[in-house]
């Protein structure tokens, strides 16, 4: 439960009462076959991914009855009753926005009680079309780039970062060091040799870092550096030239820059950019 609370935003939160008594009441109305077919819903549409669960999770607690995720034809996610709500217009409302990943036009549409429509739609750019976004990366096949990973680590320590930085009217450049593939030399050289060239990897990339930078490692072949007050062209002219050479290896590798100006953040846009 801890992960949905994390993510809530405020405005779920403070009416979390709100929102339950009125999407029981709104239950309430339909038949029992409905009804049972939405509790049984629930426990199959998120099951086997931790990012459908969770996206699942949200719009629960956001009062959905019915969510669909839609890329023109084709269904990404779907939970909930699957009815005709044109007979109960009184009692229902219907929340749609289309909304852009890269240059895919994606369509986020969902069915919740009206009294409550101006909470969801108060949390569905802030919240739900972000987790909407995690969906549909995990099922482009990119989990095996730990995409995941990213949302729900690097998000948790960067995310306060970066709006505590646009906040103060600084914009902030992001750079993703990406290493050639140094498995073999890893399997090679066991653990404590391993560790000495991670380690010393990030101590290069330090030394060519302001005060204000940050680093972050994702992985032994992958730093994340924030860099406040830069756009992506100096930072391009900062880092290009840095040299790393381990004993006798000079290690390749790969500069991905995203430069973000303003609230709100959206991880999934600037992880986007940086793969």
């Amino acid at each position: 439960m801890g992960a949905v609370e994390d993510c809530l935003p405020p405005v779920l939160s403070r009416n979390r009462a709100r929102i339950r008594e009125a999407l029981e009441a709104g239950l309430g109305t339909l038949s029992p076959e409905l009804v049972k077919s939405f509790e049984s819903n629930l426990k199959t549409a998120g099951a086997g991914s931790t990012t459908r669960w969770l996206f699942q999770m949200i719009c629960l607690h956001a009062g959905f009855a019915s969510v669909n995720l839609t890329m023109g034809t084709v269904a990404i996610f779907s939970y909930g009753i699957e009815t005709d709500w044109d007979d109960a217009k009184t009692i229902w409302a219907r929340v749609e926005r289309d909304f852009t990943v890269g240059d895919i036009t994606l369509t986020f549409s969902g069915v919740l009680p009206r009294s409550i429509k101006d909470l969801a739609e108060a949390a569905l750019d802030s919240t739900l079309l972000v987790h909407a976004e995690n969906v549909f990366l995990n099922s482009q096949g990119l989990r095996e780039k730990n995409l995941q990973n990213v949302f729900f680590n690097i998000e948790r320590d960067t995310r306060p970062i970066l709006e505590e930085i646009l906040n103060s009217g600084v914009p902030v450049t992001l750079t993703h060091f990406l290493f050639q593939d140094l498995r073999v030399y890893f399997s090679l050289s066991g653990e404590y040799r391993s560790q000495e060239i991670m380690d010393s990897i990030q101590a290069v990339i330090s030394e060519n870092l302001k005060k204000s930078d940050r680093i972050f490692r994702l992985s032994p072949l992958s730093y994340i550096v924030i860099s406040p007050g830069a756009d992506s062209q100096q930072i391009q002219a900062r880092f290009k030239s840095i040299y790393i050479q381990i004993k006798s290896l000079v290690l390749d590798y790969d500069l991905r820059l995203c430069t973000v100006s303003q609230l709100p953040v959206r991880f999934t846009q600037i992880w986007s950019q940086l793969l």
